[in-house]
């Protein structure tokens, strides 16, 4: 007898945790934004920083960070749907938004300035850049790279002003760089010297996050590179004495894509 009734009792214990987990409509944390549309965010809260930001958890297992000036209330609520429950994203993680620290950044370039022949001449470039994120809207860097103009080797040192938009997987971004690139070595027969000179470029593009700590760029723009180049004058075919040579300023300018990676 005690021992039918010591099963009768852990049943009954059982009874209200099986309908609460199979039954029960789940609870929600709502965020009504600021904004024309009267956007409501519905998920679980993770973490709140008074004064700054929001970090949710939607159904689907995404994360996003909502600032908290676009916030204009917090509640708990019963979902209205009764099949909606919280799971664990099992081998998921959220992705990584990061709008503050420090930023490694490599990215490869192809631009198509006018060659030394007066014909546009692929141009490839690669960059490294180090600085910090501010916020996601604005982050400094200063970097350095390779250049291989058509005239010769050139070392680029620049600063670069660069953000994104959205805290999406998927969103646009801008950067723009300015420096000094400097005169390396000629890779032409009838260049025999090359003096660097002001560089600068503009890119805008589209950034991908990643649930790591990594985000892959892709963007297109403008790049221009001041040089001072020494030609060869060649020489006299009939007396076969050289030639003088000039010395002229001319800028490699031209459309430019970019594919980047930061860490």
């Amino acid at each position: 007898m005690k021992r039918f009734l010591w099963i009768i009792g852990l049943a009954l214990m059982a009874l209200p945790a099986q309908a609460q987990n199979d039954q029960s409509p789940y609870v929600f944390d709502y965020l009504y934004l600021r904004d024309a549309d009267s956007t409501i965010i519905a998920g679980w809260i993770l973490e709140q920083v008074p004064g700054e930001y929001v970090k949710i958890e939607l159904p689907g297992g995404s994360v996003m960070i909502v600032e908290q000036e676009r916030i204009a209330k917090i509640t708990r609520e019963r979902s209205p749907y009764q099949s909606i429950y919280r799971r664990s994203n099992v081998g998921q993680k959220p992705y990584s938004y990061r709008h503050k620290g420090f930023v490694n950044a490599f990215d490869m370039q192809f631009a198509l300035p006018e060659g030394e022949w007066g014909n546009p001449a692929l141009n490839p470039m690669i960059n490294y850049r180090f600085g910090y994120q501010w916020n996601r809207y604005v982050g400094t860097n200063v970097g350095a790279g390779l250049d291989f103009l058509q005239a010769g080797l050139v070392l680029p040192v620049f600063g670069e002003l660069t953000g994104y938009l959205f805290d999406r997987p998927t969103t646009p971004f801008y950067a723009v760089r300015g420096g000094y690139g400097f005169g390396a070595t000629p890779m032409l027969w009838n260049v025999s010297n090359i003096e660097g000179g002001f560089m600068g470029q503009a890119m805008f593009g589209f950034m991908w996050h990643t649930r790591s700590r990594h985000q892959w760029q892709l963007g297109i723009g403008f790049k221009y590179q001041d040089l001072t180049i020494d030609r060869n004058g060649g020489w006299d075919w009939q007396t076969g004495e050289p030639l003088p040579g000039i010395t002229i300023r001319r800028p490699y300018q031209g459309v430019m894509v970019s594919m980047g990676l930061r860490i």
